[in-house]
């Protein structure tokens, strides 16, 4: 999509199924469940799609996904993970690779959205770009709390 001077394109990032509990905490089922079609396990569907936006030479991605075959089967299954994001293949299929990435912009730092930064071994996939994230996300990733530790 063009706007403007920016490219923007939306990559498959990993669909997961989420508890609807978990993600709507006190709002009552019967309200949610009119805007979100829950499963028989009593989730919803929740893609984890990262975006790429290319403005004159630069390359910017927001969030990076849940991937890079990371996770374990047991992982897969409680996390509701459908398919995980292949970050390597969507950036070459657009002609570039995970160093042409200058900037990487995350929203927040829980596991479908933060997987995706590293390999197997904890190496940076976007080993050239500046990583930015939020300083309250960055202090709750290093010390998270009982009801948030789980995210991450």
């Amino acid at each position: 999509m063009k706007l403007g001077n920016f490219t923007i394109h939306y990559l498959p990032g990993g669909n997961t199924y989420i508890d609807g509990g978990d993600m709507f905490g006190v709002v009552l089922k019967s309200l949610w469940t009119k805007k979100y079609e829950v499963n028989a396990k009593n989730q919803i569907h929740t893609p984890t799609h990262p975006i790429l936006i290319q403005i004159g030479d630069s390359n910017i991605l927001i969030d990076a996904g849940i991937g890079n075959e990371k996770l374990s089967d047991k992982q897969c299954r409680n996390y509701g993970v459908e398919y995980e994001s292949l970050i390597n293949e969507d950036l070459q299929d657009l002609g570039l690779t995970t160093t042409d990435i200058d900037m990487v912009l995350m929203t927040h730092l829980h596991y479908d959205h933060a997987c995706g930064l590293t390999d197997k071994e904890g190496n940076a996939i976007f080993s050239q770009a500046t990583h930015f994230i939020q300083q309250d996300e960055w202090h709750e990733f290093l010390s998270p709390n009982i009801r948030s530790q789980a995210t991450y």
